[in-house]
């Protein structure tokens, strides 16, 4: 279900992205951020880069999938390094 709406939501949050940071830069230059008011960063936010993640239950979903798909990939390895061990040597795990 997730791989079926999975490009739908992924256009979605592409396309809010702009929305995010037009609406941030629109009240950081009103002051909204700005030392004293209500808005104002904590100073271990100002330290490095703040990043939305999006915890939707279709993203979730999605997760999920990817995990399977190397879980699948491993369990692949593991029955091909049965009939041919050097096969081993081609996948770097890291």
């Amino acid at each position: 279900m997730a791989d079926m709406i999975g490009p739908f939501s992924t256009n979605i949050l592409a396309g809010n992205e702009n929305l995010f940071e037009r609406e941030i830069g629109i009240l950081g230059r009103r002051g909204a951020f700005a030392e004293g008011s209500p808005l104002e960063p904590p100073d271990t936010a100002l330290e490095g880069d703040v990043t939305l993640t999006s915890t939707a239950p279709i993203d979730q979903m999605r997760e999920a999938g990817h995990f399977e798909a190397i879980m699948g990939f491993q369990e692949y390895l593991g029955v091909a390094a049965a009939a041919d061990p050097s096969i081993l040597d081609l996948h770097d795990r890291d």
